[in-house]
């Protein structure tokens, strides 16, 4: 008995870093000192591990007597410490290659630690294993042989974008080639670009079925009845896939009005800001810097030491990933931003959404909350700064448009995250439908959004790819966002000190918790959503013609 509760001790530790940990995100063990490493990226050595390290550490832990918990727990301590160590080196190989994806290398390197991690895992899993006991090491051995398989299937649909080619005329013509040879022909352009939308959509779309079959099958070995069950507890989430059912109802019924009423002034607003321009990354951070983010002392901190140890990428190329996101290198305590757009106002303005991840790693780290507060941090951060946005972009067309933008984009967040957590509902229930099956759920679907979408669209969303059930926490984030900045209308200090709030309570408490410390209302109220309505019809002055901004220049 004492064994076998020992045994359970260390296989709770084992599968609380596992399971409950994400791996794109493990838990810091401190959060109120942060001791940061003061590196730029080019001095975070990646480091081949060799599997030596893990079996040292099993070699000795075979030695032991499993009968005394602190012998136990002193080498749970040392596998910790190890596991820590290759995360980052995943975290490091992985952010190498988003930023250069010629480096192959280092694509190879982030599947050698992910094997690294799932062999160290299983090993560890085997020490405590006997023969009257489920083999958890083998179980662990082929999640992890799934997740290699994942990552690899990941990287085909990040590639098909440029890989994927029509045949016409006896020619092979890819994307890049349809651009560029029928830019000026609108009809051409049209016809071919629908061609190769299909063949993209199919091709990717394969990718996305297999994907399903390996999450299902991950998630059984994990002891879920989903997968999406597992997906929640991943992402430390304090509500079910029910309650958000729930919230979904509420969403159609009170966003979809107001989200039609902003879709043809966002085209307009889409258009103007297409003719911002600035001269390089430095104009855009200085401006950005200059007038927002220097209003406020923490933000400024924070801001200072990012370009000081440019713990960022901003600038549009080839060969990098395309998108925006904030990623967290935990062995250095370092967040590193990472920006990829054509458009410049996409830039600027996705700049100061990931500024919100930034800022809250700056500050306590991971947070308790999870996806909704690293979200919400982002969202809420956007909202904040539309009074800024005249400082930014330097004239007052660019900042109605980027308000209208912005406001848009948030409640089209709302509506998205519903939409995308409905259709995998039902693609991840049933494995075996084809791709013409899914583009019709996901057309019917919208449809019951009030949104009329090409039904192939769902394929140009990476996180459904990527992170499936990701999208809700935008739904999610974006409400509590926005009850922020409803504060901010009422007293601009008020806005930005819940904000403040919001991400020091972030330091111990889950998403809920925070979110009452911060003096908000939990975002499952349907009322919260009727009170965005109207706050956005009153700040825009909405009529049933047109979205115009209120002297919000």
């Amino acid at each position: 008995m004492k064994r076998n509760r020992l045994k359970q001790i260390a296989m709770g530790l084992l599968i609380w870093i596992i399971i409950v940990v994400p791996a794109f995100s493990a838990q810091t063990l401190e959060k109120s000192n942060i001791t940061r490493a003061n590196l730029k990226l080019v001095d975070m050595k990646y480091e081949h591990i060799e599997y030596d390290e893990v079996q040292d550490i099993l070699d000795r832990l075979e030695g032991t007597d499993k009968s005394q918990e602190d012998e136990v727990f002193k080498y749970a301590e040392e596998f910790y410490e190890l596991y820590c160590k290759v995360s980052t080196m995943i975290q490091i190989s992985k952010l190498n290659y988003q930023l250069n994806t010629n480096q192959n290398s280092y694509f190879e390197e982030y599947l050698y630690s992910v094997d690294l991690l799932g062999k160290l895992k299983s090993a560890y899993a085997e020490a405590f294993d006997d023969d009257e006991e489920t083999d958890l090491s083998g179980q662990l051995n082929k999640y992890y042989e799934l997740s290699i398989e994942r990552s690899k299937l990941v990287d085909e649909y990040s590639s098909k974008q440029s890989s994927v080619t029509i045949e016409v005329n006896g020619k092979e013509l890819g994307l890049a080639d349809i651009i560029e040879n029928n830019s000026k022909d609108t009809k051409t352009f049209d016809k071919l670009y629908n061609e190769w939308y299909t063949a993209y959509n199919k091709s990717v779309g394969e990718i996305f079925l297999k994907l399903v079959k390996i999450d299902n099958e991950m998630a059984e070995i994990k002891g879920f009845q989903s997968y999406a069950e597992s997906a929640y507890q991943s992402y430390s989430r304090e509500y079910s896939p029910e309650d958000i059912k729930t919230f979904s109802e509420y969403v159609k019924k009170t966003i979809p009005t107001i989200f039609k009423q902003l879709y043809m002034s966002n085209i307009a607003a889409d258009y103007m800001l297409e003719q911002y321009t600035y001269k390089d990354d430095l104009e855009v951070l200085s401006d950005i810097d200059k007038g927002f983010i220097s209003k406020y002392d923490s933000l400024q901190k924070a801001y200072e030491y990012m370009v000081e140890y440019e713990l960022y990428d901003i600038d549009s190329r080839n060969n990098k990933e395309r998108g925006g996101f904030t990623t967290y290198l935990e062995q250095y305590s370092e967040p590193f931003m990472v920006l990829n757009y054509d458009r410049q106002y996409e830039t600027a303005l996705t700049f100061i959404h990931e500024f919100g991840h930034y800022f809250s790693y700056y500050q306590i780290g991971i947070n308790q909350g999870g996806l909704d507060l690293d979200e919400t941090y982002s969202q809420a951060l956007e909202l904040i700064a539309m009074p800024y946005y005249s400082e930014i972009f330097k004239n007052d067309k660019y900042s109605k448009a980027a308000k209208i933008y912005t406001i848009e984009s948030l409640l089209g967040a709302i509506i998205q995250g519903c939409l995308y957590e409905e259709f995998l509902n039902v693609v991840y229930q049933n494995p075996d439908i084809t791709v013409d099956d899914m583009n019709r759920i996901y057309g019917d679907l919208a449809k019951e959004y009030g949104l009329l979408v090409d039904n192939r669209s769902w394929c140009l969303v990476g996180h459904n790819f990527e992170m499936p059930y990701y999208y809700i926490s935008y739904s999610i984030s974006a409400v509590t966002a926005f009850e922020v900045w409803i504060k901010s209308l009422q007293k601009e200090e008020e806005g930005i000190e819940t904000y403040f709030k919001l991400i020091e309570a972030g330091k111990e408490s889950s998403f809920i918790e925070s979110v009452e410390k911060a003096g908000l209302t939990s975002p499952f109220e349907e009322k919260v959503l009727q009170d965005i309505v109207k706050s956005v019809e009153a700040y825009l002055g909405l009529n049933e013609k047109k979205a115009q901004l209120k002297g919000a220049a």
